[in-house]
């Protein structure tokens, strides 16, 4: 009898065992799920850091430099910060470790990884250096002319151990293109102190805000300055009733300080501001003009754009009358 229990008895313990295996294997390790929030923050801390030593390193500050990309390297080892680490001595002209940093990023397993204008640049380097800290020979020869070091490119499209795209992108910025073409459309407030009426009619406000649509153009020489013109047509209506139509050309100088893909601005110009109507007749002004706004390039080639003017122009019975603008357009950068 307790035998035959046995029996029966081992089966279900054979059983249980393997449902036991089966869960275990079947189970993900957490090596194979997402980052956890530490490994997360250790690869944001060091993205920060690289970034920072690259904007450094380009602005001559290489002092500042190799402190962010050691600091790189110390979160989360790389042979690109240990590359830009060597890079950074060289530049400082401190030969001997830069020879050190230069073995060291050559060694690195993942050395390939930096591409082969990069490895090429480090052996050459590293020849040099070691060529100019070595005891003169007993006879003169030719000198080694050193190779200079290579500006901060793109940065790699990865980081151990995880691949992230977004690691190295650098933020978003307006590259600078002279060449400017614009479209818009907007509102015009026309004063009611205008003087747009011929004499022989009685003078009249417009209807306010007359629609505008017109297109632009700009060449900017300079990323802080340059010129615009612009035409644009108005639809609009005299009280109590009747339309009238708008006609503005005009010309400006636009200065302004990108900042990234924000481009805040400031303009002043002249030009002339045509009016006609079957209650007011024909009649043109010469316009002064002051505006603020800004645009933002969304790539490097589109910026939708917002202007606030306001228009100087003749008064009835002398003196200057004020009509303000708000305007909303797309504007198109060419000629990199």
């Amino acid at each position: 009898m307790n035998l035959e229990r046995s029996y029966r008895v081992i089966p279900m313990v054979i059983g249980l065992a393997c449902a036991s295996l089966t869960s275990v294997v079947s189970t993900p390790t957490s090596a194979q799920g997402k980052p956890s929030a530490a490994e997360q923050k250790k690869r944001d801390d060091a993205r920060t850091a690289y970034t920072k030593g690259e904007k450094a390193f380009k602005a001559g500050d290489f002092a500042g430099a190799l402190e962010s990309f050691k600091k790189a390297d110390e979160i989360l080892p790389t042979p690109h910060a240990q590359f830009w680490i060597a890079q950074s001595l060289d530049k400082l002209e401190r030969g001997a470790e830069a020879i050190e940093a230069y073995k060291r990023v050559i060694a690195n397993e993942k050395f390939d990884s930096l591409g082969a204008e990069r490895t090429a640049a480090a052996k050459d380097r590293l020849a040099a250096l070691e060529a100019a800290a070595a005891p003169p020979p007993t006879e003169p020869t030719e000198p080694t002319e050193p190779t200079e070091p290579t500006e901060p490119t793109e940065p790699p499209p990865d980081i151990e151990p995880e691949p992230d795209p977004d690691f190295y992108d650098p933020p978003a910025k307006a590259a600078h293109q002279p060449i400017e073409l614009g479209l818009f459309g907007g509102a015009l407030f026309v004063s009611r102190a205008h003087n747009l009426h011929e004499e022989r009619f009685f003078r009249r406000s417009y209807k306010r805000p007359a629609a505008l649509i017109g297109l632009r153009a700009g060449y900017f020489p300079i990323k802080f300055m340059g010129l615009e013109a612009e035409y644009a047509h108005g639809f609009g209506g005299v009280e109590p009733d009747g339309s009238a139509d708008f006609n503005i050309a005009r010309a400006h100088v636009v200065a302004q300080l990108p900042a990234g893909g924000f481009v805040p601005f400031a303009l002043v110009g002249a030009g002339m501001l045509h009016g006609t109507s079957d209650a007011q007749g024909s009649d043109t002004d010469f316009l002064l003009g002051l505006g603020l706004g800004a645009k933002y390039f969304v790539t490097d080639m589109i910026a939708p754009r917002l202007d606030l003017r306001l228009d100087a122009h003749q008064k009835e019975g002398g003196g200057m009358a004020f009509s303000p603008e708000v305007l909303l357009g797309l504007s198109f950068a060419f000629g990199k």
